[in-house]
């Protein structure tokens, strides 16, 4: 939070006109991006990192339901997804807010186990 360059850019865009905050600018963008990744090598197991981006990309995705499918670390279930466009529905996907996780929670979601299993 003390990093200057989050004031600068709302500066920017602020004087640029765009009507949009920073989070919803750059968590918009990653849905997008990460949308494009799965249309084009199809379905994945996916993590998304970020509260906030969390809530942007399951939107860019239509995602309206999250069924929890692995413990993968305390709030931060793998799950299937549920969306109505079926490229979408049954992603195997993992949302981690805040500081959920530990260093090897990455490495946890790739091998669908819990984190503190070893």
């Amino acid at each position: 939070p003390e990093d200057p360059s989050i004031d600068a850019t709302k500066r920017a865009l602020s004087n640029s006109g765009i009507a949009i905050s920073v989070g919803a600018l750059l968590g918009g963008a990653q849905g997008r991006i990460l949308k494009n990744v799965i249309d084009k090598v199809g379905r994945l197991r996916i993590a998304v990192a970020g509260g906030d981006t969390s809530g942007y990309v399951t939107k860019t995705l239509g995602i309206y339901a999250l069924e929890a499918l692995a413990r993968i670390a305390p709030g931060a279930p793998l799950c299937i997804a549920h969306a109505k466009n079926l490229s979408y529905d049954g992603l195997e996907i993992c949302l981690k807010g805040g500081q959920n996780g530990s260093e090897r929670f990455f490495e946890s979601v790739w091998l669908g186990r819990n984190e503190y299993d070893g």
